[in-house]
């Protein structure tokens, strides 16, 4: 029952008889409420670039000292897609795999009332991303229906074939395109 100033509770007594008595009693809400901000590393983001949205808790320690300073935290983010991490007051962001503005949002609560907040970053990922030269395995051999990227810069895709096929007398290749 939630309880506001100057309420009256009847108190009956028995002793010898039963007597009813209005009695005032104030009962004050001691759980104080996380107050907090989000703060982004940065409010426009590129998507490669690992950035961080942190929690500052301006009340923590009055929350502590009433004794209500364990705290649950539940992050969420919309607008874009990302690859994220959460750890309580901090949210990683790692990769994003879209543009557009992105909305990270933040409830805490103490076991009082749950107080959320959020923070809008904008995504712009870049046009391309860096081709990454790599290394074949030892022993990397295709697969059947295997994709090959092909390099911006030159249009060209590289299939690798390192090692041997027993028993194999032919190989195929088969290579599609699009019309250019």
């Amino acid at each position: 029952m939630a309880v506001g100033p100057r309420k009256f509770f009847s108190v009956k007594v028995a002793a010898g008889g039963t007597q009813t008595i209005d009695v005032p009693l104030t009962v004050l809400n001691t759980v104080p409420d996380p107050e907090f901000t989000l703060v982004p590393s940065t409010t426009s983001w590129d998507g490669r670039q690992t950035m961080t949205v942190t929690a500052n808790i301006s009340n923590l320690a009055a929350m502590q000292s009433a004794g209500f300073g364990t705290l649950n935290y539940k992050w969420n983010v919309s607008g874009v897609a990302v690859i994220k991490e959460t750890n309580n007051g901090t949210l990683t962001l790692t990769r994003s795999q879209g543009s557009g503005p992105l909305t990270a949002s933040l409830t805490i609560d103490n076991g009082g009332t749950p107080v959320s907040q959020s923070v809008v970053i904008n995504v712009q990922e870049p046009a391309s991303d860096p081709w990454a030269q790599r290394t074949p395995d030892a022993n990397e051999k295709p697969v059947n229906k295997q994709f090959f990227s092909r390099d911006p810069g030159t249009g060209l895709g590289t299939i690798h074939y390192r090692g041997t096929q027993s028993g194999a007398t032919d190989v195929y290749l088969k290579v599609y395109t699009t019309d250019t």
